[in-house]
């Protein structure tokens, strides 16, 4: 996939729920990329422990949610988090085109969402994301609904975000077939309501509706999580912030003259090394907020 049609804050202070999407640059590795790492990487040690029932390994057995356990042992409430970053044993090809794809796309629109709500406000959307899919999914299936596993209640809930953010941008598709963003919502959500119909589903659409509801609701309400202090988690996602150093006054009087080029002249005239500059000047302003 591809995000065409990007624009770009002409005000490095706009809120994220203003038009326009600049990417700031922080310094520190994006919280996508070590979502990413943590799925992967328990997708993978997964296959070196134990086989339990039905092909799935311990440690995806383990981090699963399990609706009709939570009554006998309310004290695994935890499963509600630990299943968003777990994913079906590598026993098959479905299997490992489910983590793929997962992670593909949260890789490719998760990007533009992260850099418009900030490090810190994102990683709290998506945990919350997990957290209000696992709900969903329990609600439905308290009864005795089978164990589930997987990102994908949460990364719908970031294509929600980056639906409606995005409405009228082109997404090419394999990098070849264009396709308008507002549309991939429908096909989303038409085939999970498809997979609703279907009783001998393996799919848990439950939470992939719910995530995508907690999404829009996000967006259309305008919410944010600012005051849950994520701080301490986010740190542990950060990475080790790369070492650079810049002079705060040089680069506003920098960056001041590249906005004014942008509205004298339009975006498009920026150079690479201009855009490199917005996004420091940006994630400076970020870091003296936070």
């Amino acid at each position: 996939m591809g995000l065409q049609d990007r624009q770009y804050y002409q005000d490095s202070y706009s809120s994220p729920w203003d038009s326009g999407g600049y990417a700031p640059e922080s310094g520190q590795r994006s919280i996508i990329i070590t979502l990413i790492i943590i799925n992967v990487g328990i997708f993978v040690l997964d296959m070196f422990t134990p086989v339990k029932t039905q092909g799935s390994h311990w440690l995806s057995d383990a981090l699963a949610l399990k609706p009709a356990e939570l009554f006998s042992a309310p004290w695994n409430v935890w499963q509600f988090l630990s299943y968003g970053f777990a994913h079906a044993s590598i026993n098959s090809k479905e299997n490992i085109f489910h983590v793929g794809s997962n992670m593909l796309v949260l890789f490719f629109l998760g990007k533009p969402i992260e850099q418009r709500l900030g490090r810190a406000e994102f990683l709290r959307f998506y945990i919350i994301a997990i957290l209000v899919a696992g709900l969903g999914y329990f609600a439905i299936n308290f009864n005795g609904g089978a164990p589930m596993v997987g990102a994908s209640g949460a990364v719908s809930a970031v294509v929600a975000l980056f639906i409606f953010f995005y409405t009228r941008s082109t997404l090419l598709v394999f990098g070849v077939f264009p396709i308008r963003t507002w549309s991939l919502g429908v096909i989303v959500v038409g085939f999970d309501l498809l997979r609703s119909l279907n009783p001998e589903s393996h799919i848990a659409w439950e939470a992939h509706l719910t995530g995508f509801a907690f999404g829009a609701a996000y967006y259309h309400l305008k919410l944010n999580f600012q005051r849950l202090d994520f701080s301490g988690l986010a740190k542990v996602f950060s990475g080790r912030p790369k070492l650079k150093i810049h002079q705060p006054e040089q680069l506003k009087k920098e960056a001041d003259a590249i906005l004014q080029k942008i509205n004298e002249q339009g975006e498009e005239s920026l150079t690479a090394k201009e855009r490199r500059t917005l996004q420091r000047y940006s994630a400076q302003i970020r870091n003296d907020r936070d």
